[in-house]
């Protein structure tokens, strides 16, 4: 619902000239307190194209025409969110198909957009408890438990861990499925050192609370396993924040929110000493 956002940094900035698109505008967080139809206007006259699952359609079209009865919203504003409309299934229509890589490469793939990202993502990165003392110096030997598959060979974050050439690591499957617990209780074990500090990466995390954001039992386990035999540890979540409420809530915790090569070269670099993490999280997250 910014003007700013979708027409000056979207459209002007980014050079974007596609279709805009709400989110569902039924979310509590954007319909709480609004007049019915108040939201649908309002995301028009941002600059969106295209109104997602709007709450009270009636409404929302009396809220429209009255606006632009009163020189709130004008028709040109409206005819060019239609034309943008009409081009785009023009353009389906003769490329048989829509062009998603294409597009994602035109918005995402310029040198802006990867600065851009990389500020977003690091100021993003939250905390949990004292992480200052699980950052490294140069000289030690850290370990790196790995819980889930980590594919990052982006040369960034090879240059991050080759910092440390004694670093250790070991890598642990976030189901018995894949790897029985005995087994992965013993590779973790084998690879941490009573004094040393442990980082444990948990990936592959979802955002489906039923499915308690992908944190299964094995994965908790492991982790309260290597606790049990070394204290300096920290846990490091690539994921939904609220995945957080199923390990103990006085393990120190970095949380990066999405599992991206970008997101572990920034959780990388506060690990290295060459970031500082902006946000706290003041209390402890409820069980979901």
């Amino acid at each position: 619902l910014s003007h700013h956002i979708i027409n000056q940094i979207l459209r002007k900035q980014l050079g974007f000239k596609g279709l805009v698109i709400t989110d569902g505008l039924g979310m509590k967080a954007v319909a709480d307190g609004e007049l019915p139809g108040t939201v649908e206007l309002r995301a028009l006259q941002a600059g969106n194209d295209i109104v997602l699952a709007p709450v009270d359609v009636p409404a929302a079209i009396a809220a429209i025409k009255r606006a632009i009865k009163e020189g709130a919203l004008s028709e040109r504003e409206l005819d060019l969110h239609v034309l943008r409309i009409l081009e785009t299934k023009e353009m389906i229509r003769t490329q048989g198909g829509f062009k998603w890589q294409e597009l994602e490469n035109e918005i995402t793939e310029t040198p802006y957009i990867h600065t851009l990202k990389d500020r977003i993502l690091s100021a993003a990165i939250t905390t949990r408890g004292d992480v200052s003392q699980y950052t490294l110096a140069q000289d030690e030997t850290p370990v790196i438990i790995h819980l889930g598959a980590c594919e990052n060979n982006t040369p960034e974050y090879t240059a991050l861990v080759k910092r440390y050439p004694t670093m250790r690591h070991a890598c642990l499957a976030p189901d018995a499925t894949h790897m029985p617990e005995v087994q992965a209780h013993e590779t973790a074990i084998v690879c941490i050192h009573p004094v040393s500090k442990q980082t444990i990466n948990a990936y592959g995390m979802q955002s489906d609370s039923v499915l308690r954001f992908g944190i299964t039992q094995h994965m908790i386990d492991c982790v309260e396993h290597i606790v049990r035999h070394a204290k300096h540890t920290m846990l490091m979540l690539f994921g939904n924040a609220y995945g957080a409420v199923y390990f103990n809530p006085e393990l120190p915790l970095i949380l990066a929110y999405e599992d991206t090569p970008e997101a572990h070269v920034v959780a990388q670099r506060i690990i290295c000493s060459m970031a500082r993490p902006r946000g706290i999280l003041p209390v402890r997250l409820p069980k979901v």
